[in-house]
């Protein structure tokens, strides 16, 4: 597992965090049925696995933070589940010093003009020193007990960490690859009316149709800010930015080129314009993307081009495959 290459695993986030809209003051009331049949679970597993940490959320549940809910983490995780690791929070998702509730660890550590400090030297003063063994010792354990403290070149010795976190090149062609795999098993085929996919050989003339078609990646808007995203990247605190991306545009073009062919396009968004190019044509491709980020829950299931893609659908003639990312 993932331990094993000494990297220490966090599950989260703890718990009944189920929506990101309005996530710092959301009241999850569940009662311990649900939560030990429904939502505690995949914690459990992975408490049994040997998780190294679990991080709180920053809901409320059953009116009490669960960043400083002694019923969760105290009782259900630390006691009832046996869970060994430490606890620590999520980025500033604490709202008062919390280690008699179960906290261990604050995280970020540092704070910012809206992000206040609760692990202060002054608060951490206050406890007793079993306390502070009793927060420091699983972290340590879990650190020495997968080796993370012993020199290899593939590992960093705390705290001179710097190198490897920001300046190493992670990417190698065999996390290529897998990716390429992962994103082509991911596509899910909802609909296939006549066996229409995959394409045949008679398939010689395809309009490719709609803006998320040809959609770009704006990486310098995308660093502008933490959460922001795009068609081809969540966004939140765990974005991985795509620098060049392959359009659906770009990937078909290179197919056809293998095949022999042709690809017509519009990607104005227009259905009388889009009506037009896709003339001639065996089929026709329309595609419609949104974004997702963290932080705030989408409005709905919809595309960004859902007019479009229905006005579009009316007028042609000829078969459709409609390709959504979302």
């Amino acid at each position: 597992g993932v331990q094993s290459q000494r990297v220490l695993a966090v599950v989260k986030h703890f718990v009944c965090n189920s929506q990101e809209t309005n996530r710092d003051a959301v009241d999850s009331i569940v009662d311990p049925r649900s939560m030990w049949e429904v939502y505690y679970p995949a914690f459990q597993a992975a408490v049994e696995a040997g998780v190294a940490a679990v991080m709180c959320g920053y809901n409320i549940v059953n009116s009490e933070h669960a960043c400083g809910n002694p019923h969760t983490l105290l009782t259900d995780l630390k006691q009832s589940m046996g869970f060994r690791g430490w606890v620590q929070s999520d980025w500033w998702a604490l709202d008062y010093f919390a280690p008699g509730q179960g906290v261990d660890q604050e995280m970020p550590g540092s704070g910012t003009p809206s992000n206040a400090v609760y692990f202060t030297d002054a608060n951490l003063d206050t406890l007793s020193d079993a306390k502070i063994n009793e927060m420091v010792a699983p972290m340590l354990t879990m650190m020495l007990r997968h080796g993370l403290f012993e020199p290899a070149e593939e590992t960093c010795q705390p705290p001179q960490c710097n190198h490897e976190l920001y300046e190493v090149m992670a990417t190698t062609q065999e996390h290529e690859d897998l990716s390429r795999k992962l994103a082509t098993k991911s596509v899910l085929l909802l609909k296939n009316e006549d066996d229409l996919l995959p394409l045949g050989v008679g398939i010689q003339r395809i309009a490719l149709l709609g803006s998320a078609c040809d959609a770009s990646q704006d990486v310098s808007a995308l660093l502008t800010s933490w959460d922001l995203g795009s068609y081809y990247s969540i966004g939140g605190s765990g974005r991985v930015i795509a620098r060049d991306p392959v359009s659906i545009y770009a990937g078909l073009l290179t197919k056809c080129q293998e095949r022999g062919c042709e690809v017509v396009s519009d990607f104005t968004d227009d259905g009388k314009l889009a009506a037009k190019a896709a003339r001639g044509a065996d089929i026709a491709i329309i595609c419609g993307a949104t974004a997702t980020t963290e932080s705030r829950d989408r409005a709905s299931l919809s595309v960004d081009q859902e007019r479009f893609m229905v006005e579009i659908g009316s007028l042609l003639d000829i078969p459709i495959v409609s390709l959504t990312i979302s």
